[in-house]
């Protein structure tokens, strides 16, 4: 008889349900004689909020012989024949939770009504345009300013790198010894520390990515597809164009027809010594990048071609060389130096 007792125990032990996802008490529960789907969600203290109350899982698995098959019946919580659903041992009910997490995105500019949007998964830019009124009859859709945050994050990382890059040449060239390069002295090394310390040059990483505006609201380029944190900037017709960088007057220039790049130049005073003129580039209002190898001739200076267009921006480069042999010193410079240059660009198209 105790034989008996136990084997009743142990299979009655063995007669339990589950309970998984959006309900307050989650976990294994006994079976008790007729329970149903209403009981299982009952005894685990009900449904939370944001429920997907049309499709709740029911797998059940069949033990045939030495194999065991699973099967899935969906169930809804409104329907009161499907909580009527008689459970069986094993059984595993899941509960799915819709996405309750508010995605906003931020626009500015020229539409009809700035602000902060939230928006749904899969949202676009373009419907987001449309949310916010369309533009008005003044803005430049070729100057749009789409930032992201995960762009930002890239930005920040790949300067981390070059830091970290940096702190090991410096080791290494601080103990040169046999590695065939003359070792640094304190100055030298105090200098190269400062600069390892240094931000981003004092701007903001942007995290930018260039959209063609015009193209996405005539359908004529894909859309883009919007994620938690995005901003768009649409800026005010340009009739400007600005000069940055080793010039000796940085400075913005009313638009004309008939200047060059060259003159736009030397309007802001020309090139001082420290300028790299081999690499004087081009930032369109769109955010994309010409460098001077893409004109007519090679050069910027005996270019003729009407390339530069109102909201572009002139970028005269540092001039950089490799400090003591140690060439990470080029790219860190050109890191810090281009981030200010790019914010400084971004600020002359949305002022």
């Amino acid at each position: 008889l105790d034989l008996i007792d136990q084997q009743k125990t142990n299979s009655n032990s063995k007669r339990t349900v589950f309970i998984f996802g959006n309900v307050h008490f989650p976990g294994e529960y006994p079976l008790t004689s007729k329970m149903n789907l209403s009981d299982i969600i009952k005894a685990s203290g009900g449904l939370k909020e944001a429920t997907y109350n049309s499709e709740i899982e029911i797998t059940r698995r069949d033990v045939s012989g030495k194999k065991a098959s699973f099967s899935n019946k969906l169930a809804s919580s409104v329907s009161e024949s499907d909580l009527e659903i008689e459970l069986r041992p094993g059984d595993t009910v899941t509960v799915k939770q819709i996405k309750k997490e508010i995605i906003t995105v931020e626009v500015t500019g020229e539409v009809h009504f700035n602000g902060t949007y939230p928006i749904t998964e899969y949202q676009t830019l373009r419907e987001l345009i449309e949310r916010s009124g369309g533009l008005t009859q003044f803005a430049s859709p070729k100057g749009a300013v789409f930032q992201r945050q995960s762009l930002k994050n890239s930005e920040i990382k790949r300067f981390s790198e070059a830091q970290d890059e940096l702190r090991r040449k410096i080791l290494l060239s601080s103990n040169a010894g046999g590695l065939g390069e003359k070792s640094l002295d304190s100055n030298a090394i105090q200098m190269l520390t400062s600069l390892v310390g240094m931000d981003n040059g004092g701007g903001e990483a942007l995290g930018r990515l260039v959209i063609d505006l015009e193209g996405i609201l005539n359908g004529t380029v894909p859309d883009i597809i919007l994620e938690d944190g995005d901003m768009i900037h649409v800026p005010r017709l340009q009739q400007t164009v600005t000069v940055i960088g080793e010039v000796f007057a940085p400075n913005t220039h009313l638009f004309s027809e008939s200047l060059t790049l060259n003159d736009y130049i030397n309007q802001s005073g020309g090139s001082n010594v420290y300028a790299d003129e081999e690499s004087i580039y081009l930032i369109k209002s769109d955010g994309s990048i010409i460098p001077s190898t893409k004109f007519s001739g090679g050069s910027f200076f005996r270019s003729r071609d009407n390339f530069i267009q109102p909201g572009d921006t002139i970028v005269v480069p540092l001039l950089v060389t490799p400090f003591s042999g140690i060439k990470a010193t080029t790219e860190i410079t050109q890191i810090i130096y281009q981030m200010a240059l790019a914010a400084a660009a971004v600020n002359s198209f949305t002022n």
